[in-house]
């Protein structure tokens, strides 16, 4: 091989690496955005339930099972 072969073939496969790390970041980028849904929603229901816990046991509302 002679050096300007060989520094296309490097420059290919660099490019090659290069469009495999955009798709993996993409990826990765949309499961954090996922996650942080997910926890949103999870403090969220927290603070519901927590709420509602103290309303009942403060006794403005009663709850019969």
């Amino acid at each position: 091989m002679t050096t300007d072969e060989l520094r296309k073939d490097m420059r290919d496969k660099v490019h090659e690496i290069l469009k495999q790390v955009k798709i993996t970041n993409g990826r990765v980028s949309s499961l954090e955005s996922w996650k942080d849904q997910v926890s949103g929603a999870i403090k969220i229901l927290l603070a519901i339930l927590a709420f509602l816990a103290f309303v009942i046991q403060v006794g403005w509302v009663s709850v019969s099972i």
